[in-house]
């Protein structure tokens, strides 16, 4: 795995770190290291590393006093790594805890956090929802230009608009895209919309000019070409490209033949039960 200098001397000076540390036995460090740990695991997208050092940070975490704020850095970290299991309601639930923590302790990270509650309401399906979250009794006074770009993805995704999305993305591409999280996933909703309404829009034809599915989606040819070449591929469309003529072919959707899996377990049926009479015969004789 390739990785940038900074989060790799980083895991070197943790590991030396937390081999002496190991010595000590000192929790409150040991604590702390296996979460700063996890956050550079997770900033190299190593998440099975990432779960295991923020495990033995909260076994840690149970030996000793920690406040409010550090309980929520440990929340803060649970919420990431369920966010990146695609787990958005148990995300939610850490997100919130470390909210208040943050909140609690007057910690700037509380909008964060926030940031990170709508992000888990748009890719649970539940955009709408997201109004619901800014109007809480303490988010109310963290709401302004910090959230204004993820409200603004929240309404393209409740319209299933790509031009909203892009409008929105575009005009607060500065603080979308400088939250590792945050940026990673909204692309992969980006690519999920984008899917979605290209199977609606084909959906009545048999056969279609890929120019013309451009200009309703309003994209360049070659990105949709080259989208729906994936799509196919992951079996996500039954279809094929027609590069020649420019076209998409669209098959019908046929159902799975069962007959010959069935035909296959009635062999294995009888088979058994020639088995089992021909062991019986064995016997009577």
């Amino acid at each position: 795995m390739r990785c940038s200098a900074s989060p790799c001397t980083g895991l070197r000076t943790t590991g030396a770190l937390l081999r002496e540390l190991k010595k000590l036995d000192d929790k409150q460090l040991l604590l702390d290291t296996h979460l700063v740990e996890a956050k550079l695991h997770h900033a190299l997208r190593n998440l099975p590393k990432s779960k295991a050092a923020l495990t033995a940070s909260r076994t840690a975490a149970n030996s000793v006093y920690i406040s409010p704020v550090l309980q929520a850095e440990l929340d803060e970290m649970s919420g990431k790594l369920y966010c990146e299991e695609e787990d958005y309601h148990t995300s939610y639930s850490y997100f919130l805890e470390a909210f208040e923590g943050y909140d609690q302790g007057k910690d700037s990270r509380a909008i964060i956090c926030i940031r990170y509650m709508i992000l888990c309401k748009i890719l649970g399906d539940q955009a709408s929802e997201v109004a619901s979250v800014l109007s809480g009794k303490k988010a109310v006074k963290y709401s302004g230009e910090g959230l204004e770009g993820l409200v603004q993805i929240a309404n393209a995704a409740k319209k299933r608009s790509l031009e909203d999305f892009k409008s929105a993305h575009e005009e607060h591409s500065a603080m979308l895209n400088s939250d590792v999280l945050i940026a990673h996933h909204l692309e992969k909703l980006y690519e999920q919309m984008l899917e979605n309404n290209l199977l609606k829009l084909i959906e009545p034809f048999s056969c279609v000019e890929i120019s013309h599915i451009a200009s309703l989606i309003n994209l360049p040819v070659a990105m949709v070409e080259r989208k729906l070449g994936l799509m196919i591929l992951d079996g996500k469309l039954s279809g094929t490209l027609d590069q020649g003529r420019g076209v998409l072919l669209i098959y019908e959707a046929v159902e799975d033949d069962k007959s010959y899996k069935l035909g296959l377990q009635v062999i294995e049926n009888m088979d058994a039960v020639m088995s089992t009479l021909f062991r019986r015969a064995v016997k009577l004789h």
